[in-house]
């Protein structure tokens, strides 16, 4: 055999393993582009529609979590190319608009999960249940789904997954399909990759070993007598009582939810202090950092002099309704 044709076969191979296109589609671009594999290349890969990409938003009405969810798809060759979400408290999510370019939302949605109120627990659960379902449908459902723009069932589908983790079964969901080209799809995703690959924590945000939580800037109650309990003594496990100071918008919203911030008989706004026991203690020379969990992803950090008094909880206090509450509302506690 020539060894001329035994290139062109080579070649066509190259093109069609790159691209995933059939034989004859890489034959005849090949020919047209003088046998310019990295042409064809680029060529084909703008023609094939084959990426779908899925944009959502919702929010549980009930248990008040807001999210958006993008899942980005090779139809051609059933294969899920990206799955990605956010679980958060910020109602302000829910304004996001799903008539943005994929990148745009899939950047800004990478971004907000490093921001106030956003729940990595839930977060991460979300991405490995969506992951697991189409996974066990590969070949059959939500492929064929994309395909046939069948947004009932896709919609369905993603809301059992909200449902089971959010424990609301009072959802709103709404999506929007787009298709992509393939050689788009691959240029914009390493920018994407760079850009997300910059993004920094917020100095605000504090992040544990098991999992991402909103961390808000509290006032230990204290005690003037010795009754109190010495800052630099304090031990995790202990139950105080701690106001919630943090000024910001997704603080106040979370303490009138946990109840720390009420209406006097006036009408106007105050705090009042809240048991919560201490996760973590710092010591210092000069002061002392105490952490303290407020609720699943919530939690409250102090900074006080060692010879600070706190008034502790004994062993035989029971917890506040409120705390019960919380864990009842949200149930992110196994």
């Amino acid at each position: 055999m020539p060894e001329r044709i035994k290139d062109k076969k080579h070649l066509t191979q190259l093109i069609i393993e790159e691209t995933g296109c059939d034989a004859e589609q890489a034959k005849l671009v090949l020919d047209s582009t003088g046998n310019d594999v990295g042409k064809s290349i680029k060529i084909i890969n703008s023609l094939l529609k084959q990426i779908m990409v899925l944009k959502g938003k919702f929010k549980a009405e009930t248990t008040n979590i807001y999210g958006l969810v993008v899942l980005i798809a090779d139809i051609k060759n059933n294969q899920l190319l990206r799955a990605t979400n956010i679980v958060t408290y910020n109602p302000g999510i829910y304004q996001t608009g799903l008539d943005q370019p994929w990148h745009e939302f899939e950047r800004k949605l990478y971004a907000l999960r490093l921001g106030e109120g956003s729940l990595q627990e839930l977060t991460q659960k979300l991405q490995n249940n969506i992951k697991s379902w189409i996974n066990k449908d590969k070949d059959t459902q939500f492929f064929e789904a994309l395909v046939k723009n069948n947004r009932e069932l896709l919609e369905s589908r993603l809301v059992e997954e909200i449902k089971e983790i959010s424990q609301d079964q009072n959802i709103k969901l709404d999506i929007q399909l787009d298709e992509v080209n393939l050689l788009q799809f691959k240029e914009l995703k390493e920018k994407i990759d760079e850009d997300i690959s910059k993004l920094q924590l917020p100095e605000n945000l504090v992040v544990t070993e098991e999992t991402a939580a909103l961390v808000l800037e509290i006032e230990m109650v204290g005690e003037t007598d010795k009754k109190g309990r010495l800052a630099r003594e304090l031990k995790p496990g202990e139950t105080v009582w701690a106001k919630l100071t943090d000024e910001r918008d997704i603080a106040q919203y979370l303490a009138k939810l946990l109840g720390g911030r009420v209406r006097n008989e006036e009408g106007r706004e105050e705090l009042i202090p809240l048991t919560a026991p201490v996760e973590e203690v710092e010591p210092g020379k000069e002061k002392v950092r105490v952490k303290v969990r407020f609720g699943p992803a919530i939690m409250g950090l102090a900074e006080l002099s060692p010879d600070d008094r706190v008034s502790v909880i004994t062993n035989g206090h029971k917890l506040t309704q409120w705390w019960k509450d919380l864990l009842r509302i949200f149930s992110l506690q196994k």
